[in-house]
């Protein structure tokens, strides 16, 4: 019996959903798994004569993603480093993948969104405990040696650079705070207090001084809310607990050169790199091509005196210099369209929670190429697709209801 023919036989529209679930889950768990399951999820979402919506749906989901990946594609043509380049593409896999599966769902409710939101971030909760038992176990075999709980030693089981982990725990700290307040969750509020928490001292072991400012913007939204009267949504347990990460953070941050400092100190002067990445362009409007940028970077810093920066391949630390120095100016718009179109999508829905999602995006990327790791990818592709498809669905579901 064919596939197609055992696929007729079950709703496959779930069986998408259930496996994009899974994929969820396992994303912060494991990134070799969770590429596959992706894979597999893409694999039946295509699959002939079971299609439901039209294209022009499709295509109104994610034109800006074809905008972006169209500007790489076409920097592959003036690349002479090919293989680099189709290593990009293939690493900007899911900005593809999440469009076609999101594809499947006609309906992309607010339930869909927190049953979305929810499943990631147990998978996140499930990556820190993972990384933080292992620790522990590490912290006792090897005579106690307290490195264990920082940064890349602390993921390394997860096989996930901290940094990116250290995102994932900021948003769902965020979402916590805002299903506290505004999302009806069946969940005990002092369970979600507590896994917020716990999800916050995590942060502290893996996130470092620049990571925090995405975080302060989240907190100054509630307190913001709180003080200008929003005090009947805005609760007093979401508030305390923004007061008390806050306090933490600089309390943290205020003291001395502490151990735990000298480990995640990601605060040192990245304005050489930005410059380098800005000056080594040759080309404005076009940039360098989407696989030269090791190539022609790393000769500049070689020319410049920075041979430390060679030799570590470092890019320029800075997702829209970045994407400027390797695909030019077009580049430059592709990517700002972007990220901008769902944040606009949220203020003309006056959609606190997409703001709150995808602003920090705009802080990421002056400190980070998040757009250059599988992990950033898929996470700004996950949050940008959902949230895309959930205003549009909103937008269609209020004309229906006005006709």
């Amino acid at each position: 019996m064919s596939l197609n023919r055992i696929l007729s036989y079950m709703d496959v529209d779930q069986l998408v959903y259930y496996v994009l679930l899974l994929f969820l889950f396992v994303l912060p768990i494991n990134q070799y798994l969770s590429v596959r399951i992706l894979v597999v999820a893409t694999f039946i979402s295509l699959i002939p004569g079971l299609k439901k919506n039209n294209l022009n749906e499709f295509i109104s989901r994610s034109w800006d993603i074809f905008l972006y990946l169209l500007v790489l594609g076409l920097g592959i043509i003036y690349s002479s480093d090919k293989q680099t380049a189709w290593r990009t593409l293939e690493t900007s896999f899911s900005l593809l993948a999440l469009p076609i599966i999101s594809y499947r769902f006609k309906d992309f409710d607010r339930d869909r969104v927190n049953t979305i939101f929810f499943i990631f971030s147990l998978g996140i909760l499930a990556a820190s405990l993972l990384c933080l038992i292992n620790a522990i176990v590490c912290y006792v075999i090897n005579g106690h040696n307290s490195q264990v709980f920082f940064f890349y030693d602390f993921t390394e089981i997860i096989g996930s650079h901290p940094t990116y982990l250290a995102y994932y725990l900021i948003f769902a700290i965020t979402y916590g705070l805002y299903a506290i307040n505004y999302e009806k969750i069946k969940l005990p509020v002092w369970v979600i207090s507590s896994v917020i928490l716990f999800y916050f001292s995590i942060l502290l072991l893996t996130g470092g001084q620049t990571a925090f400012v995405s975080l302060l913007f989240v907190f100054s939204f509630f307190i913001l809310k709180y003080l200008l009267g929003d005090k009947v949504n805005v609760s007093k347990t979401s508030i305390g607990l923004v007061v008390f990460m806050l306090v933490t953070i600089l309390y943290v941050n205020s003291g001395g050169q502490s151990e735990r400092d000298q480990i995640l100190n990601d605060s040192w002067d990245r304005f050489e790199l930005w410059r380098s990445g800005i000056f080594a362009n040759s080309n404005f409007f076009l940039g360098v091509g989407t696989g030269d940028y090791k190539l022609v970077l790393n000769e500049y810093f070689r020319e410049n005196g920075r041979e430390f920066y060679a030799q570590e391949s470092l890019n320029s630390h800075n997702q829209f210099i970045q994407i400027f120095f390797s695909n030019g100016f077009i580049g430059l718009i592709a990517i700002s369209v972007l990220i901008l179109r769902p944040l606009y999508l949220a203020f003309r829905n006056n959609d606190q929670m997409g703001i709150l999602m995808i602003f920090p995006f705009l802080i990421y990327g002056m400190t980070e190429v998040f757009l250059g790791r599988y992990q950033g990818v898929v996470f700004f592709a996950l949050l940008h697709q959902v949230l895309v498809s959930f205003y549009l669905f909103s937008t269609a579901s209020i004309q229906i209801k006005n006709v």
